[in-house]
């Protein structure tokens, strides 16, 4: 799958397949605490040493003599009563396919309609004031880059470098995120993980480099974590952020909507990883949806399997790679694979202030996990209002407002579940549903006009949210009003024109812009 040699230098292990299992190590999800099982049963003789790797699931790392037959050992362990999973620890691999061609436009973001929505909202916060978070799992990053530097979370209730769990939540000095290699908040540089940090949210509108699909947004970072073991401790650690901020309303944790997991494991199913497939599951609970990436080479994963992406969890979002020209570039699957964003040939940052032009399913993941992000930031107030009480719930809206909001591909016809591409307008517009909007063919709706206070009232309709001009005149061809009209992105559509003075009978109006234009008449009584 790897297309460069130096892309094992990135890796923990020079010479390891992503396919293989870690000597003497297995993981075990249980349901009362390990010390416990070991004073009681003699499965646990030849147990060498064990790490908790998530205190809210009971999941440990096991290793074991190098003597013990791990097969066998695997199996013993799953037969105990108190042992709900048991499996292997894996190497996995990052996904992308590093290119240094001088390819400087972004046109992945006006191919995903970015730009539409970029003019009603750029990420930040939600409209009830909370600091939209994403993660982003990955090999290392940049931290200090002219473009990430700004977008970068921190840990607030952690002070920085004073060797105190300030937080109480496991992690000494975890003030910029964690990592899992060098168990500290210092990370790597990697082009791999700054390149995908870019992508979900670049600073943008600040004059220099790219922007991401947020132009603002916090990116918490977690590097290191290459092997099994490791993946489920980032997802813990954010899962507990998340569930310290559902249960504080806003005063500890963060408000994490997403995670962005660009690796994996090709040609293996989700049934024989139970422990790390059921992290999206727990993730969801909290409201966090996960993108993952596809295997970069062409197959049905459906029938060759592939990992995470063969994970079943209604909380997950898999995706494949397309071109510029909407090609397929990437695994594939009906069952399986969701939908597909850009992944070709993408500009976005890489190390020391630089940018590069980068592609694979790696690029093409953050896309769809900066989407989340943004869909956070655009949503009504009436959606957000659960997100601490039933944030799953909202979880589960705001991707279906992706998957739902994607644009057919012919190309994904049969062999992707909504058998489009991501596009941030229709996911917008599809949000609106859950909001009271709604868009559709431009036009004036009543025919006879309400009046209050005073004033007309007029519901009307327009195939965007660009602004609009409202021309009314009266049967003589007097001009008797020009509105210029800015359409709501959820409310109720209507214009408000003061006619105190103005005769009862028909009015004629041109509602239009550079590109819509719709005539008619109305009565006012």
């Amino acid at each position: 799958m790897h297309k460069y040699l130096f892309l094992f230098l990135l890796l923990s292990f020079s010479d390891l397949s992503a396919q293989i299992a870690i000597p003497n190590q297995l993981m075990i999800q249980a349901e009362r605490p390990i010390d416990q099982m070991i004073r009681s049963n003699s499965s646990f003789v030849d147990l060498k040493s064990y790490k908790l790797l998530s205190s809210n699931f009971n999941i440990y790392l096991a290793e074991f003599d190098s003597k013990v037959d791990l097969d066998q050992k695997e199996k013993e362990l799953a037969g105990l009563s108190s042992v709900q999973y048991v499996q292997r620890n894996h190497q996995i691999e990052w996904r992308y396919e590093p290119d240094d061609a001088n390819f400087a436009n972004q046109w992945n973001m006006l191919k995903i309609s970015a730009d539409k929505v970029w003019d009603l909202v750029t990420g930040g916060e939600t409209i009830n004031g909370d600091e939209i978070v994403i993660a982003v799992i990955d090999n290392g990053f940049n931290v200090n880059h002219e473009d990430l530097s700004t977008n970068v979370w921190t840990n607030q209730a952690e002070i920085a470098d004073n060797n105190i769990d300030d937080d109480n939540n496991g992690y000494i000095d975890d003030f910029n995120g964690w990592n899992y290699l060098n168990q500290s908040d210092t990370h790597a540089n990697s082009e791999h993980g700054s390149s995908v940090a870019g992508v979900v949210g670049a600073q943008g509108d600040n004059g220099q480099g790219v922007t991401g699909v947020n132009i603002d947004v916090q990116l918490m970072l977690l590097s290191g974590a290459n092997v099994e073991s490791q993946i489920v401790q980032a997802y813990d650690y954010v899962i507990d952020m998340r569930d310290k901020y559902n249960k504080s309303n806003g005063a500890e944790g963060a408000f994490v909507v997403a995670t962005n997991f660009s690796a994996g494991i090709g040609r293996r199913f989700g049934t024989d990883f139970p422990i790390w497939c059921g992290m999206y599951d727990k993730l969801g609970q909290v409201g966090i949806i996960s993108a993952t990436a596809v295997d970069n080479n062409i197959y049905d994963v459906d029938i060759e399997g592939d990992m995470p992406t063969t994970c079943q969890s209604e909380f997950m979002i898999s995706v494949t790679n397309t071109t510029e020209a909407d090609v397929l570039d990437a695994a594939f699957g009906k069952i399986n694979v969701d939908l597909s964003a850009p992944g070709d040939q993408i500009f976005t940052t890489s190390n020391f202030n630089e940018y590069h032009t980068i592609s694979g399913s790696s690029l093409s993941t953050p896309h769809v996990a900066g989407a989340v992000g943004l869909l956070y930031a655009a949503a009504c107030s009436n959606l957000l209002d659960n997100a601490f009480d039933d944030p799953k719930d909202v979880a589960q809206t705001i991707k279906n407002a992706i998957i739902n909001g994607t644009v057919p591909l012919q190309s994904l016809e049969n062999i992707t579940l909504a058998e489009g591409r991501l596009d941030l307008f229709e996911s917008v517009a599809y949000l609106q549903t859950n909001c009271g909007g709604s868009l559709g063919d431009l036009d004036i709706k009543l025919k006879v006009a309400s009046t209050n206070d005073g004033f007309t009232v007029l519901s009307y309709e327009t195939p965007n949210f660009d602004p609009y001009t409202l021309h009314i005149y009266d049967a003589t061809g007097r001009l008797m009003s020009a509105e210029t009209i800015v359409p709501p992105i959820f409310d109720a559509k209507e214009i408000r024109i003061l006619t105190n003075g103005w005769a009862s009978g028909i009015y004629f109006y041109n509602f239009f812009d550079d590109n819509n234009s719709r005539t008619g008449s109305f009565y006012k009584p």
